[in-house]
């Protein structure tokens, strides 16, 4: 069963509130954050001045994503204390801007 919560997330001085979809069963070295590309563009995150394309391996197969690394300015809100806290004790920073369900190259985004 799918668990979403509304969270506000924060980059710099901008903040935007949305619904997180959380324990997709997903799994990394380190705690990555995924957004649409409006949300990261609201964030001041997109278009990136630096990131990489990197591979992932999901259950519909192989992708390519956009990683940026953004810096520790991302607060949790609405995560309840535990969740939000073990994240940030976890120093997540990274970002991965995607549109919906749908990974695509960044060359077939449309900005």
């Amino acid at each position: 069963m799918a668990l979403r919560v509304r969270v506000r997330l924060r980059a710099g001085g901008r903040e935007v509130a949305t619904s997180a979809l959380v324990n997709t069963g997903f799994e990394s070295s380190a705690p990555d954050v995924a957004v649409p590309v409006e949300v990261a563009k609201a964030l001041g995150l997109w278009p990136p001045k630096s990131a990489r394309v990197v591979s992932a391996d999901t259950g519909g197969g192989e992708v390519e994503l956009v990683y940026i690394e953004a810096g520790r300015s991302l607060r949790w809100r609405g995560l309840g204390e535990h969740l939000g806290e073990s994240l940030h004790r976890r120093g997540a920073d990274q970002r991965l801007p995607r549109r919906g369900a749908r990974h695509c190259h960044p060359s077939r985004l449309s900005l």
